[in-house]
């Protein structure tokens, strides 16, 4: 099946469609579902496609106490370039990210769903959410055999997933 960008799909199953674009490159989308294609959900994140995250705020301050309590690990204030501030998240060697004052990026309920894990502690992190300023758009579930997510928008108005492998 083609869609209107030219790009042949191919169904894989009701969740995921893989595509292939005329120059052969494949690709996932949407990103989340780059985890249910994984073939056993306990893996590592090694060799993920998502190594980095770019998150928008308006007020960094706010921004790093609030994932800092959500995360239940501290988010550290570091300086890029003279005078670039940011919130650089808890990481490990697979993937990280970081929260990001100004430019073009801006905090927004639509576009990409970034999963954060709170592996282990997922009701704690819910529980905090409000107290810090977010809001719990979708309460914790389970998605299938992948874990346990919740949705929430941060205190600086972007909609993230927070997930843990259990309940």
């Amino acid at each position: 099946m083609r869609n209107d960008g030219g790009i042949e799909e191919k169904p894989r199953d009701d969740r995921l469609s893989i595509s292939q674009s005329p120059s052969s490159a494949w690709h996932l989308s949407p990103i989340s579902n780059i985890i249910r294609s994984r073939p056993n959900p306990h893996d590592t994140m090694e060799g993920q496609t998502l190594c980095w995250a770019d998150i928008p705020v308006i007020n960094l301050d706010r921004a790093i106490n609030f994932y800092s309590a959500v995360l239940g690990a501290p988010v550290t204030k570091e300086e890029g370039a003279p005078g670039v501030q940011f919130g650089l998240l808890p990481h490990d060697d697979n993937a990280s990210g970081c929260l990001t004052l100004g430019g073009d990026n801006q905090p927004s309920l639509n576009g990409p769903l970034i999963y954060l894990s709170v592996d282990g502690r997922l009701n704690e992190a819910v529980a905090v959410v409000s107290a810090n300023g977010g809001m719990v758009q979708q309460a914790p579930h389970q998605i299938g055999a992948y874990g346990y997510r919740a949705v929430i928008i941060d205190s600086e108005g972007n909609r993230i997933a927070l997930h843990s492998a259990t309940a």
